[in-house]
């Protein structure tokens, strides 16, 4: 219970502390506080686990290279398409001007690219391992949000949004199978609940942190100008967090190849 009570409010104040910085800046007594409140809640569920009897985490899972790195890589693609969908579906209400429902509606497509390319992934993915897929679709994300960021500004969803949402749809696709795949590569059997619980924690915490930094970078979403500049400042952000994440892929990631036949199991 200590841990997982200093566990959750710790990340709680990492996001407000995010968030805060729209409305204080990164100098504000205010989110100062709740980043000084995050780290050490944060610290103090470390220190609670290496402790604890029955820790939520025992500390030899931190030492499995697959799990750890694949959830982090999770946790980065998770951010950049819940942030992505968040500002986009602002941008389709207030600057190309559809309503709440049609707005919804013009997500289909980026969800039907995400579904393809998933299913292409999975048949592919014994032949190429887990991390050429991860990298692949991190190069076709980063060509899809900066697509979006040119594009800025611009009030046709055909020429303007949807190509963006393909690219990235077509990109996340795959990460979501490779990623798993990569993840439990290593964990013995006997763990397998622990990591996979571990790599989905990772994947809401990255929704959640996603949000808080993008609205943050974005700045001012009240006004049309404001919202167009902080559209484009986003995406290009969010190319060099990808850029980061390939990085992480490349040196951390396992190869990954799934045995054929496996099944994995997806988001």
């Amino acid at each position: 219970m200590p841990g997982a009570l200093t566990l959750v409010t710790g990340l709680l104040a990492l996001v407000f502390g995010i968030e805060s910085t729209r409305s204080g800046g990164w100098t504000a007594p205010r989110t100062a506080l709740a980043f000084a409140a995050a780290a050490v809640l944060l610290v103090s569920f470390a220190r609670l686990e290496r402790r604890a009897a029955d820790p939520l985490v025992p500390p030899a899972t931190w030492r499995i290279r697959s799990l750890v790195s694949a959830s982090a890589v999770m946790a980065g693609v998770t951010g950049v398409v819940v942030g992505a969908i968040f500002l986009s579906s602002l941008y389709l209400q207030d600057i190309v001007g559809a309503s709440p429902i049609v707005a919804g509606l013009e997500f289909l497509p980026l969800a039907g690219a995400i579904t393809v390319a998933a299913a292409a992934a999975s048949k592919v993915i014994a032949h190429l391992g887990a991390r050429p897929l991860i990298l692949g679709g991190l190069v076709l994300m980063a060509a899809g949000v900066l697509l979006l960021a040119a594009n800025a500004g611009g009030t046709s969803y055909a020429a303007d949004v949807l190509p963006g949402f393909l690219l990235v749809g077509a990109g996340v696709g795959p990460m979501f199978v490779a990623i798993t795949v990569a993840a439990m590569s290593d964990v013995p059997a006997e763990r397998s609940g622990l990591a996979s619980g571990l790599m989905m924690t990772g994947h809401e915490i990255g929704a959640a942190l996603g949000v808080a930094a993008l609205t943050a970078v974005a700045g001012d979403l009240a006004t049309s100008a404001g919202l167009v500049d902080g559209y484009a400042r986003a995406f290009t952000a969010t190319a060099g967090v990808l850029a980061a994440l390939f990085l992480l892929t490349l040196l951390a990631v396992p190869a990954g190849k799934r045995p054929a036949g496996a099944v994995a199991h997806g988001h």
